[in-house]
């Protein structure tokens, strides 16, 4: 096999994330142990465990993980067992590391593994993973298999408004550019232009120059270069392809290069010079001012970071940096930081590494993979219309908009529901297994139950 040169791109190095510095909202009820049962509130499918992984462990990791699932909950204000994604999402603890990340989502099993080593700061971008591929297979031409993320096909009309919004703002961005601003932008475009022009014809004329000039042969060789170069106005691109029309100080050139050599300038070659002049004088000629401001659609500072991270790194699980899956998971970290610090709260263990992906090159320069700024403001934003969207289309439940089906009112005044705990999440199963005639029934009355 042949070898190859091309060094092989090592992953992205994340730091350790310190989860004894959590900040959580969601206690357990004094007395109440997490178990795998507990996930059952949440509406999780399955849960699957590593026998060989120590129960100190296991439990510590499976408690972490339900309490920054709440906290998920109660950032994007959705009923909690709305975390499932309709009862589609399982969870599995203890499993092999993936690419340096604690926690990936496997879209062909639909479940989210849980490293047994360094689990905590990727839960939040597990899950935006699950909820990409949840739509995908939801709004995906024909239902496609599981695997399919929403990101894949931005522009589905099938697809939320809100969703498509936030896809293209992930991506791309309007910019205002003043007058000023496109007039400095053309005349530095101008400057470049002719600079590129004159060293194209020097080397043009440069090729041509005849060798071992007397020093009278030279004087009169640049004259008459210089002077081509001043009359390139008159140069023009039909010339040389029209009969008998050619450039006549093109000509005298050639003329000077036969009593010099005894040959003149090819065809060819002269044709290519007054290409040249051509060039130049277009690249002298003036643009008109810009009178009005424009809009214009760039990049977005975030995905050109994205972009430089994926020629330094190896690929992220599911792609490139720049990809927009793993431009929407990174994104929708940042956002539920954001979210919890509104709260005066926060979560390691759910997103530990919302801010990690800024690399520093050997040049100093920084690359930051991240939004921020205005763009960050504008993402979160559609990040917020997009949960809104799917609140009013019966995706997603708002949280304050439970209700007690028998009666029909707002259970508001009877269960607590601006912080996620234990004994909310029972209390809210147990009414609606009580009206919904449910197999499973949850006691909400005792606190010191142990699932």
């Amino acid at each position: 096999m042949e070898k190859t040169d091309k060094k092989r791109r090592r992953p992205f190095p994340l730091p350790r994330v310190d989860t004894s510095q959590n900040n959580t909202a969601v206690q357990p009820p004094e007395g109440t142990a997490v178990g795998p049962q507990s996930f059952l509130t949440l509406g999780i499918r399955d849960i699957e465990w590593n026998p060989l992984v120590p129960a100190a462990d296991m439990e510590r990791s499976m408690d972490q993980c339900y309490h920054a699932l709440c906290d998920l909950a109660n950032a994007l204000r959705i009923a909690p067992e709305d975390i499932s994604l309709g009862g589609s999402l399982s969870l599995a603890f203890g499993t092999r590391r993936h690419k340096g990340t604690g926690a990936v989502y496997e879209p062909e099993q639909r479940k989210i593994l849980i490293a047994r080593e360094n689990s905590a700061g990727f839960l939040a971008h597990a899950w935006a993973h699950a909820l990409d591929a949840y739509f995908g297979q939801m709004y995906s031409p024909g239902h496609t298999a599981p695997g399919t993320f929403v990101s894949g096909f931005p522009m589905n009309a099938s697809v939320p408004e809100s969703v498509r919004n936030l896809l293209h703002t992930l991506q791309f961005k309007t910019v205002t550019i003043t007058p000023e601003e496109q007039n400095q932008a053309m005349d530095q475009e101008r400057s470049r232009s002719i600079l590129c022009a004159e060293k194209n014809y020097e080397n043009l004329v440069r090729s041509l120059t005849p060798g071992n000039l007397t020093c009278d042969q030279q004087i009169r060789w640049d004259k008459t270069v210089q002077e081509l170069q001043d009359a390139c106005a008159c140069a023009s691109s039909s010339m040389y392809t029209v009969p008998y029309y050619p450039n006549r100080m093109v000509e005298q050139l050639s003329a000077l290069h036969k009593e010099i050599t005894g040959h003149v300038i090819p065809k060819t070659k002269r044709k290519n010079i007054n290409q040249a002049l051509v060039s130049l004088r277009l690249s002298r000629q003036r643009r008109i001012p810009a009178q009005e401001t424009v809009s214009r659609i760039n990049t977005t500072d975030f995905y050109k970071g994205s972009w430089d991270l994926d020629q330094h790194f190896a690929r992220a699980e599911h792609g490139r940096y720049s990809n927009g899956c793993e431009l929407l998971a990174r994104a929708f970290d940042c956002y539920i930081a954001d979210k919890l610090e509104t709260e005066q709260s926060r979560n390691r263990y759910l997103n530990g590494h919302s801010e990690a992906f800024v690399f520093r090159e050997n040049n100093g320069e920084y690359i930051c993979a991240v939004p921020k700024g205005a763009e960050r403001i504008r993402i979160n934003q559609k990040f917020d219309e997009m949960f809104q969207e799917l609140k009013e289309l019966g995706i997603f439940h708002h949280r304050k908009n439970l209700e007690n089906f028998s009666d029909g009112k707002s259970v508001d005044h009877q269960i607590n529901l601006t912080k996620t705990t234990l004994t909310d999440v029972y209390n809210t199963v147990a009414i609606r297994c009580s009206t919904a005639t449910q197999t499973r029934h949850y006691n909400s009355q005792s606190n010191d139950r142990k699932l």
